[in-house]
């Protein structure tokens, strides 16, 4: 339907499993030295243009540092912060709701 464009691949992001990426785009220069970013489309099994406009070179570092950050993420050893301990949480501060014990005074007196 459309032409296909004759262009260069300069780089390439893939964030998530190197088998199975959540997300892998590409930086590419077409003939008349625009540069592209194109995201894989697994549905179509084709590259769609993602980013056409603006600062694409601002943007391509944007993404670069965004897969940095998750893929190191990944490949750490430390194990998250959180709840970890084997005991029971306490309610502490908090007065049980219970109407046992408890008996009306009659008023007499």
């Amino acid at each position: 339907m459309f032409a296909e464009l004759e262009f260069e691949v300069l780089e390439e992001v893939i964030i998530g499993p190197k088998k199975k990426p959540g997300t892998h785009l590409r930086l590419i220069k077409t003939k008349k030295n625009n540069l592209l970013i194109q995201t894989w489309n697994s549905i179509g099994k084709t590259w769609t243009i993602m980013y056409r406009y603006g600062d694409i070179e601002k943007t391509w570092k944007s993404w670069k540092r965004i897969e940095v950050g998750i893929n190191e993420r990944k490949k750490s050893k430390r194990k998250p912060m959180g709840n970890t301990s084997t005991r029971k949480p306490k309610d502490k501060g908090t007065v049980p709701r219970t109407t046992k014990g408890r008996t009306k005074s009659s008023g007499v007196g």
